[in-house]
């Protein structure tokens, strides 16, 4: 709550600014109103900073693999997969597993303990024996990076429940402005230029649960992403299981006590 008044309170203090600064420039000959105008238009660019960085707010994570490191920020706005995520990792679940699926262009998929022997037959089939209710939040979208739960289809999932386990990282692609899949889902303005500019898989929005966000490690998602595939035994068109296994070497909880996560 004090956030919220603390934030109203700047920025109704950056317009009453800018106003005045518009009549003094107004006015006098040595004030340019151009410069006046960047100036506010910096300060409220500053307050929607000061903004994005509660509303993206979160611990961080460490996904360790075989082809190197990526760090994560998990979102405080999805608790129940945030938590869900810290206590398996603080538990050491995710240690051994592989990444099962991997398609270039849009995700690489891991988190399913059926991915820790040699047989792909039933990876992606695998969990903790529990889901998580959906959390669907406006802005948390799949761009590029984004961290999201895997879940079973529609149709044997009409709540849209994630796994209690698996996850992807979007790979995705870059968009032009007006590709039909952007205007499709009749997405905001400043989504769609985070799909023009950095890229993602639009499709996936508000049907799965995007719990957190790449800091580090482009390199190695892409690393991951760009690994050459196999079809799969049980669907051959599905050029999609890694030809050498990419395994998850362990998930490190950053700046945490992990003996006050595990329950």
């Amino acid at each position: 709550m004090k956030t919220s008044i603390l934030i109203a309170t700047i920025s109704i203090f950056l317009f009453a600014c800018g106003d005045n600064l518009r009549e003094q420039a107004n006015k006098s000959k040595v004030l340019n109103v151009e410069k006046v105008d960047s100036a506010v238009a910096d300060s409220l660019a500053r307050v929607k900073a000061y903004e994005d960085s509660i509303y993206f707010a979160g611990p961080m994570v460490a996904i360790v693999t075989s082809k190197g490191t990526m760090k994560f920020k998990l979102y405080d706005k999805t608790p129940k997969h945030r938590d869900n995520f810290l206590e398996l990792a603080a538990a050491g679940f995710y240690e051994g597993h592989k990444f099962h699926r991997v398609i270039k262009d849009f995700m690489i998929q891991g988190g399913d303990p059926n991915s820790k022997d040699n047989d792909p037959r039933d990876d992606g089939l695998g969990g903790p024996g529990y889901k998580i209710p959906a959390e669907f939040v406006p802005r948390l979208i799949h761009k590029r990076g984004a961290l999201a739960a895997a879940r079973e289809g529609d149709g044997i999932n009409p709540k849209m429940e994630s796994s209690g386990s698996q996850f992807y990282i979007v790979d995705g692609k870059k968009y032009d402005l007006n590709d039909p899949i952007l205007s499709k889902f009749s997405l905001p303005k400043e989504e769609r230029s985070i799909y023009h500019t950095i890229g993602g898989t639009p499709m996936l929005d508000r049907s799965y649960t995007v719990f957190g966000e790449i800091l580090s490690g482009f390199d190695v998602l892409e690393s991951i992403a760009g690994t050459k595939t196999k079809a799969h035994p049980l669907d051959p068109k599905s050029l999609s299981v890694p030809v050498k296994p990419i395994t998850i070497i362990r998930v490190d909880i950053i700046g945490a006590d992990t003996t006050q996560i595990i329950k």
